[in-house]
């Protein structure tokens, strides 16, 4: 791979800042989604506890033992009933999709965070393709692979500061140092 490839190629402090943000709000409408999913899903399991609740045994169509008259079994002949319990599970099932997706979206932009810190940090730019590494729609080609960092091995066991992970500390110039600078003068 060339190094020119995009996956090579460091985003700007304002391309980061803008990547950032649309990742919150990807993850916000996200959040949103599962929050409309679930309220359905109640909604739908609301009403089909208070339709469950008026059937009688005579619209259940229930087979009758001949000698007692009391119906035999569980079975029902309710299509109507079968298909409200099919929507019920659907909507459980879109629940649980939709808040898997907003901790995808969540876990990039969290990971992106981290990224930009790091960067600031060691004076290794984030690259696009690392950028893109946590996009939980994405799907890397091998060459694009080969571009991101190799997994740090640390030992857990013995924790280090933050100033033992670089010596070159952040970039002069940044948006980033001098936000940081700001918040700490005032």
């Amino acid at each position: 791979m060339s190094p020119s490839s995009p996956a090579r190629q460091p985003l700007s402090d304002d391309s980061i800042d803008q990547l950032l943000r649309s990742v919150a709000d990807a993850a916000e409408q996200a959040a949103t989604d599962h929050a409309a999913a679930v309220r359905h899903y109640r909604d739908l399991s609301t009403a089909a506890e208070s339709t469950a609740a008026e059937s009688t045994a005579a619209e259940r169509m229930r087979e009758q033992d001949p000698a007692s008259g009391r119906p035999i079994g569980g079975l029902r002949l309710d299509p109507l009933a079968s298909l409200t319990v099919q929507r019920v599970l659907l909507a459980e099932s879109l629940a649980d999709e939709y808040e898997e997706a907003a901790q995808k979206f969540i876990a990039w932009w969290v990971d992106l965070a981290v990224c930009a810190v790091l960067a600031l940090l060691t004076d290794v730019p984030l690259t696009r393709g690392r950028a893109a590494a946590g996009d939980p729609s994405s799907c890397m080609e091998p060459d694009e692979l080969v571009c991101l960092p190799p997994v740090p091995r640390t030992n857990v066991s013995s924790p280090r500061s933050p100033s033992a992970w670089t010596s070159a500390g952040p970039r002069k110039g940044s948006r980033w140092v001098a936000r940081r600078s700001r918040r700490s003068s005032g």
